[in-house]
């Protein structure tokens, strides 16, 4: 039996998206930008809604000893994202997004000194 998969996003998510959408904005507008976001989120939710292990683990992160996170790269973004499986379905967690220019050590530290 195939088992529903359900994408879920984090607070995290939502704030480094908010980021992505600043850092990007002074450059071109802002509905420039936003469609650009949409389209990746949306294959990003295509792709892992049929194949939830289909990006690789993170290898940023998996330097640094961390093997949860898988990382989907897309028109200049990346975003990293955990499987959760239970036994009646399969979670998508997308945790953080940002530009693929980003340093994701140096975005992490940036957030939590900022958010948190």
């Amino acid at each position: 039996m195939i088992k529903p998969v359900q994408v879920n996003y984090t607070d995290t998510f939502a704030n480094t998206f908010d980021d992505v959408i600043d850092r990007l904005t002074p450059h071109t507008s802002e509905s420039q930008v936003l469609n650009r976001l949409e389209k990746t989120i949306d294959k990003f939710e295509n792709l892992v809604g049929s194949t939830p292990y289909a990006a690789p683990i993170s290898q940023t992160l998996l330097d640094l000893g961390i093997t949860l996170f898988r990382e989907y790269n897309n028109d200049g973004f990346r975003l990293l994202y955990r499987v959760i499986e239970t036994q009646e379905s399969t979670i998508i967690f997308g945790d953080v997004f940002l530009t693929q220019k980003q340093n994701i050590e140096q975005a992490l530290i940036n957030y939590c000194l900022l958010h948190k």
